[in-house]
């Protein structure tokens, strides 16, 4: 089967990735707090990367044209998320602060109050919400079949397919394959309390063809679903003196 360069890059996804079920949001959870670092520095993250869900258009919709005889079909194209927002909270926030006060009245009309203030007692660390954004969709992409033919294809040396094209055959099989290749949901190991995203993708996988670091390529999406923040302050004391007169 022949292969050709297929249309214009492809939409870029919503940056704010939506999950399979928006109704039961505790589904996508992994039951890690997402606040943790595991062997090597990996991640495990509170959000299952395999709960993503990317939202395709068809050809016909919003514009898409709708390829006739044997060129390939524009499946590639992604739509903003749909369903509600805001569907995770983040830890609760844990925090003492106390204030001490004393007033003084040296004259009738004087008044003087002096303050001693302390804001997060405890210095407790409050964590923030885990990250909901992840690189999925590479810049270029090849099916099955260009791959194996060589056509520039050829994981490695030989990729010489430009940023933004797509080669793939006119067989609806092998344009799915290409689709595969081209959006790609965070590399992870293991499932639910288990899961976690190393910070080195392997050598061989599809979005790593040869190792630019030590063991393999930067996982751009190592991060995906675990807390790299915190809110709030450290342990703070201030004094004040008002004048009342």
């Amino acid at each position: 089967m022949g292969s050709v360069y297929f249309g214009d890059y492809p939409t870029l996804m919503n940056p704010v990735l939506p999950i399979k079920d928006a109704k039961n949001p505790n589904r996508a959870l992994t039951g890690n707090s997402g606040a943790i670092r595991g062997s090597g520095g990996s991640y495990i993250p509170a959000i299952d990367p395999t709960e993503i869900a990317i939202n395709y258009l068809s050809p016909g919709q919003k514009g898409i044209p709708v390829s006739t005889g044997s060129d390939p079909q524009d499946i590639y194209e992604t739509d903003f998320a749909p369903g509600e927002r805001n569907l995770f909270r983040q830890a609760p926030q844990k925090r003492l602060d106390v204030s001490f006060r004393k007033s003084f009245r040296p004259t009738e009309r004087l008044s003087l109050q002096y303050a001693f203030n302390i804001f997060n007692v405890t210095n407790t660390t409050s964590l923030d919400v885990p990250q909901n954004q992840t690189e999925i969709r590479q810049s270029s992409a090849c099916s099955n079949t260009a791959i194996s033919a060589g056509n520039n294809c050829t994981q490695g040396a030989d990729y010489y397919v430009n940023y933004g094209q797509i080669v793939t055959g006119s067989n609806p099989l092998d344009q799915q394959s290409a689709k595969t290749n081209l959006d790609q949901l965070p590399y992870h190991n293991g499932t639910g309390r288990t899961t976690s995203i190393p910070t080195v993708l392997p050598t061989g996988t599809l979005s790593c063809a040869s190792a630019t670091v030590a063991g393999g390529c930067p996982n751009n999406g190592a991060n995906f679903g675990s807390v790299t923040g915190t809110i709030g302050g450290n342990r703070a004391i201030t004094m004040g003196l008002n004048f009342l007169f």
